[in-house]
Parts: structure tokens; sequence; C-alpha cells
């Protein structure tokens, strides 16, 4: 699991690797898991942890940046989003299933 999230991080700061040190909570980006038609509100690290993710779950991983991304997610979307789409709904534990309750449309 630290492996992705290291991943998910150098690709979103785009930071070569001399520089993960220098990264603090505050510059993360925003995770939006989703499955289906339905999906979690915005979550930031302190609400969510990539951690919590088994490779086996996801079937995509979508990293969204920009300054649109703010305009389309709102302040939590400054450091841009991770979208993670899984592969299959029973397959989740409870406490993602819980998450996923908004309709997408």
């Amino acid at each position: 699991m630290y492996t992705l999230r290291l991943i998910l991080l150098l690709v979103c700061l785009h930071l070569p690797l001399t520089g993960v040190s220098q990264v603090t909570p505050k510059q993360q980006p925003a995770v939006l898991l989703k499955y289906g038609a339905k999906a979690s509100p915005l979550l930031d690290q302190t609400e969510f942890n990539l951690d919590e993710l088994d490779q086996d779950w996801i079937d995509t991983i979508t990293i969204l940046k920009g300054k649109h991304v703010r305009s389309l997610y709102g302040k939590k979307a400054k450091h841009g989003v991770v979208i993670v789409t899984f592969k299959a709904f029973d397959l989740l534990p409870g406490s993602i299933q819980t998450r996923l309750t908004e309709e997408v449309h």
C-alpha cells in the first residue's frame, strides 16, 4: 500500500524522489472513491487514508490537476483529486461501502 500512495503523491505533485520528504499533509490531493453510479463525497487525507485500499479492489485510478479541478470540486481539490474506481462493490469492506452514497451523473 505504501508504494501505491507514494506513486500517487509523486504524480500529483510532480516532485522528484528527493523532494518527497518536503511534502506536507496540506499538499496532498483529495480522494474521490467511485463504483458504478455511486461515489463518496470528496475526502481529504484526514478523512480517508489511501493506505486503507487493497490494490486488488482497484479498477482504475484517475488523477486530475489544474485550476479547472478546483472550480469543479471546490477548495478540497486545490492540490488535485485522485479518483479511485473499484472493480466490485462486494469486495469492499463495509467502511468503504458506506462512503459510496452519492449518485454520479
